[in-house]
């Protein structure tokens, strides 16, 4: 409605490398055990996961934050 684009982290999201940044923009991270409401990563216009090395099964939401910022930078 105001034109800022909604993107989430979600366990199944498209690689953010590389990832074109709208010109306004929202992004929710979840917490580290339950994520985000479902409600919430589907009505999100895309969702982004952090690729994570073997044996990685998450990370903390800060660290997640500053490594998917730097990503789409």
């Amino acid at each position: 409605e105001r034109g800022i684009e909604i993107w989430a982290t979600a366990v199944s999201g498209d690689d953010p490398r590389g990832a074109e940044l709208p010109d306004r923009g929202l992004l929710l991270l979840g917490g580290e055990a339950a994520g985000l409401d479902p409600t919430l990563t589907e009505a999100s216009a895309r969702t982004l996961a952090l690729p994570l090395a073997s044996g990685v099964e998450s990370l903390n939401v800060s660290a997640a934050a500053a490594a998917l910022l730097y990503s789409l930078l």
